[in-house]
């Protein structure tokens, strides 16, 4: 039998260490995520992304009914227009990524099964009031309420991974504890555990990936090939996540160089995933290329603003929203030394997501804590 790759036993050690502690934070950041969410749908995209997980569960499709009322529509657009876009079928599809509407199936799975059996104080819970995207009634806001937590539990998994992947790198236990419960309490993260946006599955993915990378240094192809295929399925959280696939493909390379079996089977689980997008697309709207906006909400502007303003505006700096990121800072001369590979893994993926945000007309998100389109890079930037 041929012999693996050799195993360095001191990151054994530290990584399995790092697992009991990782569990014990994740668990934490799950009950106060929990404890402190809103139980609602606060914001119009959200809404549609239920609509569509609502939809896969109870008829198997992907069409939705839309937001009646007037939401997040440009000026120009009608009221009850935000969100989705007629297909080719003439019936109505939501524009964003369906990853997050398909993670969320369990959850209401479970909100759909319990829906009859709950008390009907539930209903007041959340003030009346703050329903506001849907018409009111037991079920739709019993089944909201259990599905706007998904993020709670989406959050709380990157913070477990996120240890893990610092104790996987060789750092100490206490080290990799220390970094996943600053991620959880001291960033921006905490505030979108409340939200069902795509954020912050869209950094778990990231996260994932270069975790699978990372294991794959001492590992068998199989940690590349999982790499490759959460990369791919995070094209489906959102298509702007096309821009991590070159930061984890240099990753890879450096940290395992060119394995054509590992980078091969990498590079299928990813063209899957893509080509599983595309075709999604072409059903939908008969365009692989047509994700459903049709250049309504955002065009390709100069990115000097964006730059500028993610990084130092009172509204929305990556760094003022977020820190625990400060600390860091003081420290990325030694990370360069000790570990180039992810040092320069992460300032490629933060500087591609920055710049590639900047270049839209959106890119301050709309309504939201701190810049939002920055999210998924928190962990990594951590």
């Amino acid at each position: 039998m041929a012999a693996g790759p050799p195993v360095d036993l001191d990151v054994v050690v530290t990584t399995r260490q790092g697992v009991r502690g990782a569990g014990a934070l994740g668990v934490l950041a799950a009950a106060v995520y929990l404890w402190t969410a809103p139980g609602r749908i606060q914001f119009p995209d959200d809404e549609i992304v239920f609509q569509t997980a609502a939809s896969l569960w109870d008829d198997g499709d992907l069409t939705i009914a839309g937001i009646s009322r007037r939401t997040g529509e440009p000026r120009e657009r009608p009221t009850g227009s935000f969100g989705w876009e007629y297909g080719r079928d003439g019936e109505r599809y939501g524009f964003f990524g369906h990853g997050l509407s398909l993670v969320a199936l369990p959850m209401y799975g479970l909100a759909s099964a319990t829906a009859e059996v709950v008390p009907s104080t539930w209903a007041h819970a959340v003030r009346s009031d703050h329903f506001v995207f849907h018409r009111r009634e037991a079920r739709g806001d019993w089944t909201r309420l259990v599905v706007s937590l998904t993020n709670c539990l989406v959050t709380a998994v990157t913070a477990w991974l996120l240890t893990l992947w610092v104790a996987a790198l060789g750092f100490a236990s206490r080290t990799a504890l220390w970094t996943g419960l600053a991620y959880a309490f001291g960033t921006a993260a905490w505030a979108y555990s409340r939200t069902f946006l795509s954020e912050p599955l869209s950094g778990l993915c990231l996260v994932g990936a270069a975790y699978c990378v990372t294991r794959w240094g001492s590992g068998g192809p199989r940690w590349l090939w999982l790499g490759g295929a959460i990369a791919g399925f995070s094209l489906h959280v959102h298509a702007l996540n096309l821009v991590f696939a070159p930061c984890l493909l240099g990753y890879a390379l450096a940290v395992g160089g060119w394995r054509r079996r590992g980078v091969l089977g990498a590079g299928l689980a990813f063209a899957l995933g893509a080509g599983l997008l595309l075709l999604g697309q072409w059903l939908r709207f008969g365009d692989p290329l047509e994700t459903g906006r049709f250049g309504y909400y955002s065009e390709f502007v100069a990115p000097w603003e964006g730059l500028v303003a993610q990084l130092v505006a009172p509204g929305r700096s990556f760094l003022l929203y977020s820190p625990a990121l400060l600390l860091g800072l003081c420290w990325w001369a030694g990370l360069r030394r000790r570990a180039p590979a992810v040092f320069w893994f992460a300032l490629a993926a933060m500087g591609l997501r920055w710049l590639a945000i900047s270049t839209r007309s959106d890119w301050f998100g709309g309504w939201g804590v701190g810049p939002r389109h920055l999210v998924p890079v928190i962990p990594v930037a951590m």
